[in-house]
């Protein structure tokens, strides 16, 4: 189905026009949230003017402590609905007040997310200072897995969010069912299905023996098509260049890291073996091991 937003080719994607593995470098997140939502960089000073409310920021406060033993998809799950009933504004659905709310969630979410206490400078840089705050070079590497993960046609999260947006739902509902539709086994759930298969490996030695391995068992989702978790992609044949951008990336700032290392042979193999490239939910898990991020980091970022 056709958007306005999206335009995927062979081997690039494109938002509104402007090439997405561009914006992913020089961009910020803020900048082009406000491009997807309007059209318009420049409207990110007015969407992201304002914080999370004092009501907003207390409920959150109040329920922190049950989101305890919770992976961040599970908490956005919980939070999301509760935090809402302080955002009374969440009902105006008018195009630029849609953005408005827009914006408090994803504040909102980047902090459910780290576990922090206040919004600082930014999106990236409230994940980065709550996940990896001793090493600024991942505040980079962050934003640029969140802009490549911002939109990809009219995927299933996507199609479920916009048929409960046409209801006239709000904001905070919509992104609800699009959370529920994206923890399947068959979207971003496959991120569970990639960690268990490095950690299975466990070193660049082992690569061609697991591969085997998969290739034995037929462990392939029905209807997916995928053999290694994280490679070959529908959309992208000749590869999707957001997998391929997030592992160069990680791979610049951490060469020597041993998921950088396990990574690079894994997908080596791959493409010897059977001809499939990495796809996007491979680099985020590639990246979330080599930033170590917490259980559920990599999908959390994707969400």
């Amino acid at each position: 189905m056709e958007t306005a937003i999206t335009m995927i080719t062979d081997d690039r994607f494109y938002y509104r026009g402007h090439d997405a593995l561009v914006l992913a470098t020089t961009r910020s997140v803020e900048q082009v949230a406000a491009l997807i939502w309007t059209g318009d960089f420049s409207a990110e000073s007015s969407l992201f003017s304002r914080a999370l409310s004092d009501s907003m920021l207390a409920r959150y406060h109040k329920i922190c402590s049950s989101l305890a033993g919770l992976t961040p998809l599970e908490a956005f799950q919980v939070c999301l609905p509760l935090v809402a009933l302080d955002d009374i504004a969440a009902y105006d659905l008018r195009a630029e007040a849609v953005a408005q709310t827009g914006t408090r969630i994803l504040q909102l979410l980047a902090l459910v997310a780290t576990g922090g206490q206040h919004a600082t400078r930014g999106i990236a840089h409230t994940v980065q200072q709550g996940w990896v705050p001793y090493d600024e070079r991942a505040k980079a590497l962050l934003s640029a897995a969140l802009i490549l993960c911002a939109d990809q046609e009219l995927n299933v999260t996507t199609f479920t969010a916009r048929c409960v947006a046409s209801a006239g739902s709000t904001p905070y509902a919509v992104v609800c069912s699009g959370l529920s539709a994206l923890q399947g086994i068959k979207h971003a759930g496959q991120t569970e299905r990639i960690e268990a298969f490095l950690r299975e490996t466990d070193a660049p030695s082992n690569v061609r023996t697991s591969i085997t391995n998969l290739l034995k068992r037929g462990e392939s989702i029905p209807g997916f098509g995928e053999v290694v978790p994280g490679f070959g992609s529908v959309f992208y044949p000749v590869g999707d260049p957001r997998g391929k951008l997030l592992l160069e990336l990680t791979a610049e700032v951490y060469p020597q890291s041993p998921a950088v290392l396990l990574a690079q042979r894994v997908t080596e193999e791959t493409n010897t073996l059977l001809g499939e490239r990495p796809t996007i939910f491979f680099g985020l898990v590639t990246m979330a091991r080599a930033l170590n991020l917490p259980p559920g980091g990599a999908i959390a970022l994707f969400a």
